[in-house]
């Protein structure tokens, strides 16, 4: 899958869609997931692309702040691939929660967000859990991962996340 420009992702944004990257961390074919208490919620880390930013940089910003400087030094960030791209568009009522920009500053009515897949090799399973935003981390194999998946509470975040574990199981990537 290819990765999109700057232009295309401006483009997203002027259609009310903040675009977003889901980091799809792999050691031995497993994923890991994350546990946020104060969310009661398992999830993959995810962070928004900044206007003018590439989905590399966002993908290095997003790991650094949830993960940690010391675990991201296990990953192959550079050889990332961008592996699907979902959207989700919020409920009428629930727009503009957030406020939203194009790439010249103009404010844009938010409607959703596209979420840009990206599967990143770690050499290493270990982390320190304090050092990053999550309570607990666990690596799982496709039938953990997906029975965790479906027990999302959120919606949009249990669809998204049960419909990318589903892929990575069809690719091969986690058994």
């Amino acid at each position: 899958m290819l990765i999109p420009s700057l232009q295309q992702l401006n483009d997203i944004r002027k259609e009310g869609f903040r675009p977003g990257i889901v980091a799809c961390i792999i050691f031995e074919k497993k994923i890991v997931l994350f546990f946020k208490k104060d969310y009661n919620l398992w999830q993959l880390p995810q962070g928004r692309i900044n206007n003018k930013q590439t989905v590399i940089d966002s993908i290095k910003t997003t790991l650094k702040e949830e993960l940690g400087a010391d675990f991201i030094g296990h990953l192959t960030i550079s050889d990332y691939k961008i592996i699907d791209v979902d959207r989700m568009e919020f409920k009428p009522g629930k727009h503009e929660l957030e406020k939203l920009f194009d790439d010249d500053g103009r404010e844009i009515n938010m409607v959703g967000k596209v979420y840009y897949f990206c599967i990143i090799e770690s050499d290493s399973p270990q982390m320190d859990i304090k050092k990053t935003k999550y309570d607990e981390f666990h690596w799982m194999d496709y039938h953990k991962a997906n029975f965790i998946a479906q027990r999302i509470y959120q919606k949009g975040k249990k669809r998204i996340t049960g419909n990318i574990i589903n892929k990575l199981h069809d690719l091969g990537i986690i058994v």
